[in-house]
């Protein structure tokens, strides 16, 4: 329900982007990729009750966005947001090692300015950098000892920052191909309380980097 209400709204922000030039190219497409995380699950004293694991999985979605040109330089903005099953487990550290602990990321978007250069009439390569935001879920289990197999868990919104270099290949006139890379900063966010399976006030320290491939008709 989350991810359907922040579509609702990169989309509607998407639709209220002043055209930049006459020429102005918008797209409108769908991704699918790969997300490759970290996580680390920190007490609020400082303490850290994992190592740094990996949070992995597929990701795909939806991706908006106009540029202009001048000359051989085109610049603009744009809006996505990707649906993902990325998520990372690992056993707590001494004297916790009866637990397990875990953080996925629910949904990733991003808000970014584009500035690219048009190689030869079909290829275009660029650079974008901007918001982003994300949903985060953690859970930590009990696996042996008393109350084996009872779990609890908590979520959050994080935001952050995001980058990366990307190129889009010209089909024909209303469609084209892209592929991206984006890195991820998002902020180490105090993290609820998940019941009595200790604090996490110290964060979940999220880190992630999306390759992903999109399809776009142009209007």
């Amino acid at each position: 329900m989350r991810f359907i209400a922040a579509l609702g709204i990169a989309l509607a922000a998407a639709a209220a982007l002043p055209a930049m030039a006459a020429d102005l190219d918008c797209r409108l497409g769908v991704t699918a990729g790969a997300v490759y995380g970290r996580s680390q699950h920190v007490a609020s004293n400082g303490g850290a009750y994992t190592d740094t694991f990996d949070v992995n999985g597929r990701a795909g979605g939806v991706q908006f966005g106009c540029l202009a040109a001048r000359d051989r330089m085109r610049y603009g903005a744009a809006l996505d947001l990707m649906d993902t099953n990325a998520r990372g487990n690992t056993q707590e550290l001494d004297p916790n090692q009866n637990f397990f602990a875990e953080t996925s990321f629910d949904w990733i978007g991003t808000m970014r300015a584009v500035g690219g250069y048009q190689m030869d009439p079909r290829v275009m390569v660029y650079l974008t950098a901007g918001l982003a935001f994300s949903a985060l879920q953690i859970r930590v289990c009990r696996v042996s000892g008393a109350f084996a197999g009872t779990c609890a868990g908590s979520s959050a919104t994080v935001w952050g920052v995001v980058g990366g270099v990307g190129a889009q290949y010209q089909v024909s006139r209303r469609w084209s191909l892209n592929v991206e890379y984006l890195a991820f900063g998002f902020e180490n966010k105090e993290f609820p309380t998940p019941a009595t399976f200790g604090d996490r006030g110290g964060g979940v320290r999220p880190e992630a980097q999306v390759l992903r491939a999109g399809l776009n008709f142009h209007f």
